[in-house]
């Protein structure tokens, strides 16, 4: 059995990527919508980050060449 030092939500955050950790990109506004409405797909909850385990889901539906 692992015992962890960290708070719940310092585990939970370890592993996501969020917004803030992408470089800018020029995207058009019809692109910020569209991707705006996929990541609030994948962030159900507007924590404003998405699991690993939740990505994997994710990317899996969209059936992308790996």
């Amino acid at each position: 059995m692992m015992i962890s030092l960290q708070a719940p939500e310092a585990q939970s955050r370890a592993h996501m990527v969020t917004f803030q950790s992408i470089p800018n990109l020029n995207l058009t506004a019809e692109d910020k919508r569209v991707y705006g409405n996929l990541f609030k797909e994948a962030d159900p909850s507007g924590f404003g980050a998405v699991s690993g385990d939740r990505a994997v889901k994710f990317f899996e539906r969209t059936r992308l060449a790996a």
